[in-house]
């Protein structure tokens, strides 16, 4: 995961990808159009709020669009809206570990 972002009115998926490799990782938009592939959605609900109890909750609905972005391997994301303090690359055995229900995250 290297970006994200809510997606605005008036610009398109793929506008808004490139707008926001550029401000949150320092990707140029020319890498990130070379790069770009469409993964997927996720849809999920919730419900709460401070009166969910008694039936005065609030609905939330989001759709998660989701891409893969090949870079060259010797691509540096840097960050630039202060929105995250640095970037860090983890190997696959590193992910697989994180998935584990025990993993305790070191970010969070």
């Amino acid at each position: 995961h290297i970006v994200a972002g809510g997606q605005p009115a008036g610009l398109s998926l793929i506008e808004n990808v490139v707008k926001e490799c550029l401000e949150e990782a320092g990707i140029p938009p020319e890498l990130t159009k070379k790069g770009i592939q469409p993964a997927g959605a996720i849809s999920y609900e919730s419900y709460g709020g401070k009166f969910k109890d008694d039936g005065e909750g609030v609905m939330s609905r989001v759709v998660l669009f989701c891409f893969d972005l090949i870079l060259p391997n010797d691509f540096v994301p840097t960050a630039h809206d202060g929105e995250v303090d640095y970037f860090f690359q983890w190997e696959m055995r590193d992910i697989a570990k994180s998935m584990d229900p025990k993993y305790e995250d070191p970010i969070k």
